[in-house]
């Protein structure tokens, strides 16, 4: 039964009045939290299914088939517009995911090879049209790619910062140009924004120092907030031409970036997703700039060595700095851009 029948079988039984909604897509809050339990129960169900079969599993030259299938027959699932048959999909492609990576990790020798492995599953798994599992195969692709940048002599803090490099090229430069594509960039884009964040936070000087010592600390350090300013300026240069900000805004802007970026990647990472937001009127990458920020900043200041009363007049600084970037958003200004495709999501 389609939903105009449904929504005239409805209105017959006295059940609902007037016309038919334009559209049936649930808010995206609900979405999110459909999607997500949906993973949830994936797990579940994949932990059944691999208790029963696990002999069966256990030798690649049965494995791959079965995700082979498994992948073809999440594809077909997605592809139907009812919710229960995309949740079966998510499932049949966590599956084939799953089996995956585990004939990358137990087959393959060498962090060189497994890198790869672990690549070409997070690649093929593009396949099935659903943006949840788009994003978190895109995620485990970029954190193979760094994995195997730094197997071949690529070092890890410059290997984070070429992705992140690449994070927000795709986050700003994807456009819905390619028709039945535009989908899949998107989630391209948001794996790259979610990526970039965590590799921004590992980059911080706070945690790399466990990570990778002083030197390589201050190396990588030094690399990313180099490469956050760079692409912070390009992005803000960008949305002067649109006229999408005041004239005046960039200067305070520049300031801020000097300061935040170069004192933790993880601030700048999360500055620049809330103007890539913004600026491409996309309320996912807005959402995770937002979320990282507070986060970052929480991070970054708990572990400055600075005395009770400097972190006070620093949380005084920054609440005035809020309400004066309050007040200049409020002020009416001409978009620049109304009908302009290029600006929308």
């Amino acid at each position: 039964m389609n939903d105009a029948a449904l929504w005239q079988q409805l209105s017959d039984r006295g059940l609902v009045s007037g016309s038919a909604p334009a559209g049936t897509d649930h808010p995206w809050p609900i979405r999110i939290m459909v999607g997500a339990g949906a993973w949830t129960g994936s797990i579940f169900v994949l932990a059944f299914l691999g208790g029963l079969t696990f002999d069966l599993l256990d030798h690649s030259v049965t494995r791959l088939p079965i995700a082979i299938a498994s992948l073809v027959g999440a594809r077909f699932l997605a592809r139907i517009p009812e919710l229960i048959t995309q949740q079966l999909g998510l499932i049949a492609a966590a599956l084939a995911q799953t089996l995956m990576v585990w004939s990358a990790i137990d087959d393959l020798d060498g962090k060189l090879a497994i890198s790869i492995g672990l690549i070409a599953a997070g690649v093929v798994s593009m396949w099935v049209p659903l943006t949840l599992f788009r994003v978190w195969s895109g995620a485990l692709a970029l954190s193979a790619l760094v994995v195997l940048l730094d197997s071949i002599g690529l070092p890890a803090p410059l290997a984070l910062t070429c992705v992140l490099t690449a994070a927000a090229a795709a986050g700003w430069w994807q456009r819905p140009v390619l028709g039945r594509h535009h989908s899949l960039l998107h989630s391209l884009a948001l794996a790259c924004a979610l990526f970039a964040l965590g590799a921004a936070i590992i980059l911080s000087r706070a945690t790399v120092d466990l990570w990778l010592g002083p030197d390589s600390a201050l190396a990588g350090g030094a690399i990313a907030a180099i490469a956050l300013l760079l692409i912070n300026l390009a992005v803000i240069v960008r949305l002067c031409r649109d006229h999408r900000v005041n004239p005046l805004a960039p200067a305070l802007l520049v300031g801020l970036l000097l300061l935040a970026t170069w004192t933790t990647p993880a601030v700048g990472a999360a500055m620049l997703l809330i103007l890539l937001g913004f600026g491409r009127a996309d309320r996912w990458l807005l959402a995770l700039g937002l979320i990282g920020l507070p986060l970052a900043l929480s991070a970054h200041y708990y572990m400055m060595q600075w005395s009770l009363n400097l972190k006070a007049l620093a949380l005084v600084a920054s609440g005035i700095l809020l309400l004066a970037a309050r007040a200049w958003l409020r002020q009416p200004r001409p978009s620049g851009t109304a009908g302009n495709p290029e600006v929308a999501s």
